[in-house]
């Protein structure tokens, strides 16, 4: 299953800190040097099982997961992350994450039980019994707990944390992390348990208009994201996470893709459709959308969008809309 992970930006940085040998490690995974500092890097979710593990061997650290974890920089999961610091408590918070996921990780499957002594977080990863394995599952369940540490302002413990994986030999590293010795392993997936006094805690940066700002862009995200092995969606996906950093190249996308030019440009072909027309209908949607809803700078959208300069956008809407810009957003 092909997925875009955050976790291979830190877990890349982490070896590369540890003075391991990062360039070997791309090329063992296919990954290109762009993915040490991308937000989110597109390969299998069984290679990024493997990685965690190749990446704890050549660091020899038996904690990497937790410590990767730990150093994890702000902002890693966009929308989901930021849109928590606006919720009204941290239990809103948890059911936005749950509802959100699949931006951060559409391989894996959120379930929340909200008990009436406590609320029961769990996320798996289908059709892996042990998940990321013992590293990916550690780096995914401090990680959630570290956010919410950030959203509430102090160093909360879960009342218990539980993981697929078999239980390693040394847990004093993760029990310092998470703040709990209560601790299960080999069981039906990863997660924390939360006491009702704890989700019930107000966030101290609650915003209601700015939450409202952030679901609506996230549910614009969710409803962008690929189906199945549709090549247009996945493609017009790729172009969206691409577009700012100027005109796509099919040759690059090819590559997001796992996949030679010449295969994307048949395969797109095979459903009736070329790379050029999945770029413009992307442009045509988002550029509807920015001027219509948004009051960001002309200017601003043409580049967001990947146009070299302003004329090359102008013309392109005037043949969209048959109007100017500043005329469609009056």
């Amino acid at each position: 299953m092909l997925i875009r992970s955050q976790a291979v930006g830190p877990i890349l940085q982490t070896v590369k800190s540890a003075g391991g040998d990062v360039h070997g490690l791309l090329e063992r995974f296919g990954l290109s040097s762009s993915a040490l500092t991308s937000v989110q890097t597109e390969l299998e979710l069984a290679s990024l099982r493997q990685l965690f593990d190749a990446a704890a061997a050549l660091c020899r650290d038996d904690d990497f997961g937790v410590h990767t974890a730990l150093n994890l920089p702000r902002g890693r999961y966009g929308l989901v992350e930021y849109g928590t610091f606006s919720a009204p408590t941290l239990g809103d918070a948890v059911r936005r994450l749950v509802r959100l996921s699949a931006l951060v990780n559409p391989a894996a499957r959120y379930e929340l039980e909200e008990r009436r002594t406590a609320w029961r977080l769990t996320q798996r990863y289908p059709p892996y019994a042990d998940g990321l394995g013992r590293h990916g599952n550690e780096f995914n369940v401090v990680a959630i707990v570290q956010m919410g540490r950030a959203v509430l302002r102090e160093a909360w413990a879960p009342a218990a944390a539980w993981f697929s994986n078999p239980k390693p030999v040394d847990t004093a590293a993760l029990q310092k992390a998470l703040g709990t010795s209560k601790l299960l392993f080999g069981a039906d997936g990863n997660g924390i348990e939360l006491p009702l006094s704890l989700v019930s805690r107000a966030v101290p940066t609650a915003d209601a208009a700015l939450l409202a700002l952030m679901d609506r862009y996230a549910e614009q995200e969710l409803a962008a994201l690929p189906r199945g092995d549709d090549v247009v969606e996945r493609t017009a996906h790729a172009i969206r996470h691409a577009l700012h950093a100027g005109p796509p190249r099919m040759g690059d996308i090819a590559l997001r893709l796992k996949m030679s030019s010449r295969t994307l440009q048949r395969r797109l072909a095979s459903e009736g459709s070329t790379f050029a027309s999945v770029l413009e209908s992307v442009r045509h949607q988002l550029a509807l959308h920015y001027v219509q809803n948004t009051a960001a700078p002309l200017a601003e959208v043409a580049f967001t969008l990947g146009y070299a300069d302003m004329p090359s956008f102008l013309r392109a809407f005037k043949r969209w809309t048959n109007r100017r810009p500043r005329d469609f957003r009056r």
